[in-house]
């Protein structure tokens, strides 16, 4: 009992000590790319240094394709000065590699694309669950609780937040689409003037759109070839900040009124795109934690750096798959308590006693220490996969231990010792035990060496039940005959009528052997 006591013990260990996460990242055969210019960049410099980044990225090995789409930001929206990248890597069973997995090709891609062309560049794989969220990793928006607080204000303690992230060994990169520092062109407009010279404010927007913009007339017939029509101002007359001043609005009397008589135009800085959270002000941040460092502790140091960098009126808050992890944690504990105490409360319903169902319980644990042990040796998290394998571990080492404790405890009713019906029940039955167990173990291997599409979350489960199953079947059989002979001597003890019915049956077998 001390020795089970014991594992129990180093069990708690673990469940503190062993690194978490939500879901495995798995190699999905694509690689993203979010490539990001200047905020004056135009679409022919964006278009021309995609054409450079394709051509170098298909002479690197373990890649198919590349397809890149200019105007476009899977992070950051549209713009000019922004484009999407999709690598598609060889077939897995070309990629056999740890160079050639989607981590180290990943870490080639950031490596090779750091500085390039004045280009901002980041890689990121597709997020394990489609839906939620756009990317792997780590996903979350710093905010700006304050609401007095600038765009400018949000972008010193975005960056200030990234280069501490940057700064850390546990992260391996972190990045942020977001930029205050975007040209515009404001008009200023008076709006008393503006209604002296009774011009309508949406007169003033439609001359606006139709000589800076374009605006659509009606469709026109030339030969046989339907055409659209479309207003806008000759590129002469809208080349410059000044051709807004020059314009004129017509007003209801029906006079030319120039934009300068009441409208002062001026060049502000402030963000392309303006995001919110919650109403409030925010800028979204994508990160990867580092390898050999779970997501649950790149999450802890994430959180511990917002509290130590980010200024009063600031903060952070987890979105897709990295929200549904925050909100997961410490779950594990009651996950597998619920599970014990059904496992228990069925054996109890079987047994027809509370004390003979912990001779079952009990041999459990060794099992779950296995899938520590499994998950230790392999460097993973627990993680949802994890968690789900130790669940089914305890239903499967407690069946072991069933096919036992149940012979066992008919040799007990015969009529025999305590330590005669362990020692018969365990010898009967050991053989098929350890037949179907091995049977079990050698079905799981597979997944334990899985590679493919899907790998990581087979080996994350396939460890965990494979492990775990080796103690049970090893070590936890061993355990499982002295655990029934102590509790059934403490029912025995405790019960002076299951005492009295096992005297009575050995009599009545005496009895029956003298006649």
């Amino acid at each position: 009992m001390l020795a089970v006591l014991g594992v129990i013990a180093v069990i708690g260990i673990y469940f503190k000590y062993t690194a978490t996460s939500f879901l495995p990242e798995e190699d999905q055969g694509i690689i993203f790319a979010n490539l990001q210019l200047d905020s004056t960049a135009s679409i022919n410099q964006t278009n021309d240094v995609l054409a450079q980044m394709s051509d170098e990225i298909l002479k690197m090995d373990g890649i198919k394709y590349v397809i890149t789409v200019a105007g476009y930001s899977i992070l950051g929206g549209g713009g000019e000065n922004v484009a999407l990248g999709v690598i598609g890597l060889d077939d897995w069973s070309k990629r056999t590699t740890k160079a050639l997995s989607i981590e180290g090709i990943s870490g080639a891609l950031s490596k090779k694309f750091s500085t390039y062309n004045g280009a901002e560049i980041n890689f990121f794989a597709p997020p394990s669950v489609p839906g939620i969220g756009q990317s792997n990793g780590l996903s979350l928006e710093l905010i700006a609780t304050n609401t007095n607080s600038t765009p400018q204000e949000l972008n010193q303690a975005l960056q200030k937040y990234l280069m501490a992230v940057n700064s850390d060994k546990d992260i391996a990169y972190a990045f942020s689409t977001y930029t205050a520092d975007t040209p515009h062109v404001y008009l200023n407009i008076d709006r008393t003037k503006l209604q002296s010279y009774n011009i309508p404010v949406s007169q003033l927007f439609a001359t606006l759109q139709s000589n800076l913009g374009a605006t659509y007339i009606n469709n026109i017939t030339l030969s046989g070839q339907v055409n659209r029509v479309i207003l806008q101002a000759d590129f002469n007359y809208r080349k410059s900040i000044d051709d807004i001043k020059n314009l004129y609005v017509k007003s209801n009397d029906g006079n030319l009124i120039k934009v300068d008589s009441f409208a002062e135009v001026s060049t502000e800085i402030s963000p392309k795109i303006i995001y919110r959270y919650d109403l409030y002000g925010a800028a979204a941040i994508t990160a990867q934690a580092a390898n050999g460092v779970s997501s649950g502790q790149a999450m802890d140091k994430m959180e511990a750096l917002a509290k130590s960098v980010l200024p009063k009126g600031f903060s952070i808050d987890w979105t897709a798959l990295s929200l549904q992890e925050a909100e997961t944690r410490g779950l594990v504990g009651a996950l597998i308590a619920l599970a014990v105490v059904f496992c228990y409360l069925f054996l109890v319903a079987l047994y027809e006693s509370w004390m003979l169902a912990f001779s079952v319980m009990f041999s459990t644990v060794f099992a779950v220490l296995g899938a520590f042990i499994g998950l230790q040796v392999f460097g993973l998290p627990l993680s949802i996969y994890a968690q789900l394998g130790i669940v089914l571990l305890i239903g499967l080492a407690a069946k072991n231990a069933i096919l036992i404790v149940e012979f066992t405890k008919d040799y007990r009713e015969q009529g025999y010792s305590i330590l005669e019906s362990s020692e018969k029940g365990a010898g009967e039955r050991f053989r098929a035990v350890l037949m179907t167990a091995m049977t079990f173990i050698l079905g799981v291997f597979p997944m334990v060496i899985a590679k493919g599409p899907g790998a990581s979350s087979q080996i994350s489960i396939g460890v965990t039940v494979f492990f775990g199953m080796i103690f049970a079947t090893l070590v936890g059989i061993i355990f499982i005959p002295a655990l029934f002979a102590l509790f059934e001597s403490i029912t025995e003890y405790f019960s002076p009528t299951a005492k009295k019915q096992a005297q009575n049956t050995t009599l009545s077998d005496e009895e029956n052997t003298h006649a």
